[in-house]
């Protein structure tokens, strides 16, 4: 008998041994995200067994999503959640079943996947076939001096009048200080995802290059049905209430982590728009600073560093893209100019 058995799993069968093994080898797995990830939207997911007395010993899964490629709806997986008991990573139950889910993607008509690993599992997925496609990068924006709890861009010696002085000239060098908002525009803060949604979502994916879809199911599911962060949702309209971009973001130590962020690209200025308005809000709400982390075309990124964000350096993480070798878009696919991919589009 072979030491390791691997087999697709049935998340909602084998929850009572499943959950176990995720929860004693990764952080934050908690029954609730368990429910909302694996039995609540589409997954696929590998287990080890030791051969010898049956326990699960590994698993690793693809999150499956609706993906537009040049216009055409896809599948894509979301590789997250792979997890290997301590005492046996050194004997091979880690690469059989990550090989073992690639292989099996043809079958499962998932069209390619994707990866935004954190540095050690790097040299796993380049052995697995994965290529780099480029660097995630974080923005951010500062509004306040205090641009984070307890966290101050001032020595202590130079908090208290200064603080306030310093606010001052931020906001007066924010691009946002001498943008006028148009007549015909107006915001809301929406408590829903309604069918405008679902036609700004249809739109990008006729015009952007490689984006997952952002309809309203999909929206509904990933931010207000999670359960381990507090999403707000954010939204420029025009005329007639017709939608024109949205923010989704949550606030942690007094920063807004934009977590989603789509426009109408017909309209002009639109992502100035949204985020001049977005940060307008933002300070009024006395938040210290925006965050916002991007890989895509290099026109976005220059709207977004236009809009006053610099880049932050620290802890870079790199996307990682699998083709199969019957992929016919691998090209296009693997050149990182046609991806739009925010910390939503991440490990779910």
């Amino acid at each position: 008998m072979s030491k390791y058995i691997i087999e697709k799993a049935d998340p909602g069968r084998d929850k009572k041994e499943l959950l176990p093994l995720l929860q004693r080898n990764l952080e934050g797995i908690s029954e609730e995200r368990f429910t909302w990830n694996y039995l609540k939207a589409p997954v696929v997911c590998l287990t080890a067994r030791d051969g010898s007395s049956g326990e699960l010993v590994g698993t690793c899964a693809i999150f499956l999503r609706d993906i537009y490629v040049g216009g055409k709806q896809c599948r894509a997986g979301i590789a997250g959640d792979f997890a290997v008991d301590k005492k046996h990573r050194t004997f091979g139950p880690a690469l059989m079943i990550q090989k073992a889910l690639l292989a099996s993607l043809g079958a499962e008509r998932v069209d390619f996947t994707y990866s935004i690993p954190n540095p050690l599992s790097e040299p796993l997925l380049v052995r697995l076939g994965y290529k780099e496609i480029g660097k995630y990068h974080r923005y951010v924006k500062l509004l306040k001096a205090e641009y984070r709890e307890n966290r101050n861009i001032l020595p202590s010696p130079l908090k208290g009048i200064a603080s306030g002085l310093t606010d001052f000239t931020l906001k007066t060098l924010s691009k946002e200080f001498r943008y006028r908002r148009p007549e015909s525009v107006t915001v809301e803060t929406p408590v829903s995802f309604d069918g405008r949604f679902d036609a700004l979502s249809a739109a990008a994916g006729k015009k952007l290059g490689i984006v997952g879809a952002r309809d309203s199911k999909f929206l509904h599911w990933r931010y207000k049905e999670s359960s381990y962060r507090d999403y707000r949702v954010f939204a420029v309209t025009a005329e007639k209430g017709s939608l024109t971009g949205y923010i989704v973001y949550y606030i942690d130590e007094n920063v807004a982590y934009i977590a989603d962020m789509l426009c109408d690209r017909d309209i002009k200025n639109a992502v100035k728009t949204l985020l001049s308005e977005f940060c307008i809000q933002m300070r009024k709400d006395s938040v210290g600073s925006v965050s916002i982390r991007y890989l895509g075309a290099s026109s976005v990124e220059a709207q977004i560093k236009g809009m006053n964000f610099f880049e932050d350096k620290r802890n870079e993480t790199r996307v990682y893209v699998f083709c199969p070798p019957s992929q016919t878009e691998s090209g296009f696919i693997l050149n990182s100019e046609n991806w739009y991919i925010l910390e939503g589009d991440n490990d779910f």
